[in-house]
């Protein structure tokens, strides 16, 4: 995250407030993507354990 310059409090903040894509099943679970404008946020949530884990958080780059 900190390669990305995205803190876990930017990924709290989308969580909170971005909207959430179809979910995809991807290496044995349900991945979710959940997007504002500039950061979106790859989720699995493991049922069993109630946990979420962060598989991957992409700051969007808008071109000037």
């Amino acid at each position: 995250m900190a390669k990305r310059r995205v803190s876990e409090v930017d990924v709290v903040n989308v969580l909170r407030g971005g909207w959430c894509e179809p979910a995809e099943w991807e290496n044995g679970g349900w991945r979710h993507r959940v997007c504002t404008q500039r950061i979106h946020v790859g989720v699995e949530i493991e049922v069993d354990e109630n946990e979420l884990t962060v598989v991957t958080v992409i700051r969007v780059e808008r071109l000037r």
